[in-house]
């Protein structure tokens, strides 16, 4: 098989996946590879490239500096303590989910 027929092939099986999703279906050789090699079908494509997907997006962060109030850092610290998780993995997660709209302000 010729690699421009192969890249068509694979292209033609992504088709489906919605644009975003796409960059992450080809993660890596061997993903491309498992994909056309293995015969997948879409539901297992579209695992593999949400996995991806999510994978990507977690190891991409920003680091950010803020000023808080002593007392809310340390309500925060005694709340992530109490989960067993460090305060700034506390932290990040209240803020993804607020982003994500997992988790909501109430305005008064």
């Amino acid at each position: 098989m010729s690699t421009k027929t192969s890249k068509k092939t694979y292209a033609e099986r992504l088709a489906f996946l919605p644009p975003e999703m796409r960059e992450f279906a080809l993660h890596d050789e061997d993903t491309k590879k498992d994909i056309l090699e293995q015969n997948l079908d879409q539901e297992e494509i579209l695992s593999i490239a949400s996995v991806n997907m999510h994978h990507q997006k977690l190891a991409k962060k920003q680091k950010i500096t803020m000023n808080i109030p002593n007392y809310t850092l340390q309500a925060i610290k005694i709340s992530a303590q109490k989960l067993g998780v460090p305060y700034q993995t506390f932290i990040s997660s209240i803020l993804h989910q607020y982003a994500t709209k997992q988790l909501s302000h109430k305005v008064k």
